[in-house]
């Protein structure tokens, strides 16, 4: 059995973070799943929330939060005392962890809009860091937009299309016309 760690140790950690990532692995964790927004300054980041005021008081949206301006928006943690202030974490330092840890990622790029198009050069960018990494065997893209499926399918990684619960058939269908 192989079990993920949803948005790392999300129950000890503030989600999504390093501490979180990290706390999983000290629970023995081989692999967590985490999400990944492409920003409007190219960087790739790790947050769940696309409104990111639930967790940091800023009514802010991800893909306006850069790698530089990332620590202007820390991430709440009145709730983690054993954690220091965390921040959204970037797909470099979660795939050096992965890497140096021995350890699988289940990457879900957002957003998840079948009607939403998907950027070539975000696909390009994370792949280059996947196999920067050496991470192609233990890293596993997810995603509910088909468009993420098709283009990181044509780099020859691991993906796997995260379905809401309708019938496979619509799933299947939806795929081949994206």
């Amino acid at each position: 059995t192989f079990y993920i760690a949803h948005r790392g140790a999300m129950d000890s950690a503030p989600p999504n973070t390093m501490a979180a990532f990290s706390k999983a692995k000290q629970d023995g964790y081989r692999a967590f799943e985490c999400d990944v927004w492409y920003t409007s300054s190219k960087d790739l980041l790790i947050c769940h929330e696309h409104n990111i005021q639930d967790i940091t008081g800023f009514n802010t949206i991800i893909t306006s939060v850069s790698k530089k301006t990332r620590k202007d928006y820390p991430i709440m943690s009145e709730h983690y005392e054993d954690y220091p202030t965390q921040y959204f974490p970037t797909l470099q330092e979660v795939l050096s962890f992965c890497a140096k840890n021995n350890m699988h990622v289940y990457l879900h790029f957002w957003p998840g809009d079948p009607k939403t198009k998907v950027s070539s050069a975000c696909i390009a960018k994370a792949t280059k860091l996947i196999r920067r990494y050496g991470m192609t065997k233990r890293a596993f893209i997810l995603s509910q937009n088909p468009n993420y499926i098709k283009g990181f399918a044509k780099y020859k990684l691991n993906v796997g299309w995260l379905c809401r619960s309708v019938s496979l058939s619509t799933h299947k269908s939806n795929l081949a016309t994206a």
